[in-house]
């Protein structure tokens, strides 16, 4: 079962790519931003969200450059190509494609670019300055015209980020994984558990709080990171909240929890489906997306299912006012509510 969920945190590459657009627009408008959150298993090639692998010839990642996969190519190092009879070059040629992302040590991607692991999570705290985060350590940033990538100091996948500020973000991940960013540099913090990290979401610099694998949820004070009873030992994968006494929580087999403050209860939620985002406009009108499309409201006294026309898998939800949402999933699925329906909106992508 372990194997399966981490297999089925796999499809993210659209979901996240949709998200940084989204981020983009909303910070334009309104300064409010919502990243979503999957994950893939170390050592294995993208996968769909339903545990499925994705076809033969998508290149993985190996530090020493050798070709991972048959016709395809892994990492250059100063624009060397590590493939015989590649063309050589650092893609900043006439007629180029996208310029590979370089780590500190000048290891630069040269199949796919601008790089190739699968990204989790995006969070910005403005139109140029924007994070990623995804498998391997990977970290990202936008600075308006470029991204780059900067050094997390794990090789741990990373699931999730958010931040209070510019200077105060989050990044959780893989077996209990927890960074913090500064401003100048990411480091490690005890999170006191090994179970992977799936979401982050916080209130304030000092109320921030982690879910994951097996019910667990921590959250941080503004010293420490601690544990809670959830009351669940089902996997848990997205967090978000109204306020500081009013939190939500979703994950599998339609699990929702809710924080009154004081505690986690369960809340029913008419599904058996497994969700995995959560994002609201107030505190009475919540979404939750998540298997099968299925899509959930919270009126302010219960959850129930609005028609999503779609069968596809739905990975996140995010919006900028109550009538402007977006929910993405599996095979490029986008959705938008104009505050009486949802409906589909062409991606122009089947990631």
């Amino acid at each position: 079962m372990r194997e399966l969920w981490r297999e089925s945190r796999g499809l993210r590459r659209a979901a996240v790519m949709v998200a940084a657009v989204m981020v983009a627009a909303a910070l334009l408008g309104s300064g409010c931003v919502r990243r979503p959150t999957v994950h893939v298993s170390a050592g294995s090639t993208a996968r769909d969200r339903d545990g499925r692998q994705t076809t033969g010839g998508s290149t993985a990642r190996e530090r020493d450059g050798r070709q991972t996969t048959a016709g395809s190519t892994a990492r250059e190092r100063d624009g060397r190509q590590t493939t015989a009879g590649a063309p050589r070059g650092n893609g900043s040629g006439a007629g180029a494609g996208p310029r590979p992302i370089c780590s500190a040590d000048r290891w630069c991607w040269s199949n796919p670019l601008p790089q190739g692991n699968d990204l989790a999570g995006v969070w910005g705290a403005a139109k140029d300055d924007v994070w990623a985060v995804g498998l391997a350590g990977t970290i990202l940033h936008w600075n308006g015209s470029a991204w780059s990538k900067v050094t997390s100091g794990t090789s741990e996948d990373l699931y999730g980020v958010w931040g209070a500020a510019k200077d105060d973000l989050w990044a959780v991940g893989k077996a209990g994984t927890i960074l913090h960013w500064n401003g100048s540099a990411w480091s490690k913090v005890t999170s006191g558990t090994s179970e992977h990290l799936e979401g982050v979401w916080g209130a304030a610099k000092d109320d921030v709080w982690a879910v994951g694998y097996n019910g667990t949820i921590l959250h941080w004070n503004g010293s420490a990171w601690s544990k809670l009873t959830s009351g669940t030992s089902e996997h848990l994968f997205g967090v978000w909240g109204a306020a500081k006494d009013d939190l939500w929580t979703v994950g599998k087999a339609g699990t929702i929890l809710h924080w009154n403050g004081s505690a986690w209860s369960k809340v029913t939620s008419g599904t058996s489906e497994h969700l995995f985002g959560v994002w609201g406009a107030a505190k009475d009108d919540v979404w939750a997306v998540g298997l099968a499309g299925t899509i959930l409201h919270w009126n302010g006294s219960a959850w129930s299912k609005v028609t999503s026309g779609t069968s596809q898998l739905l990975v996140s939800v995010w919006g900028a006012a109550k009538d402007d949402v977006w929910a993405v999933g599996l095979a490029g699925t986008i959705l938008h509510w104009n505050g009486s329906a949802w409906s589909k909106v062409t991606s122009g992508t089947s990631e």
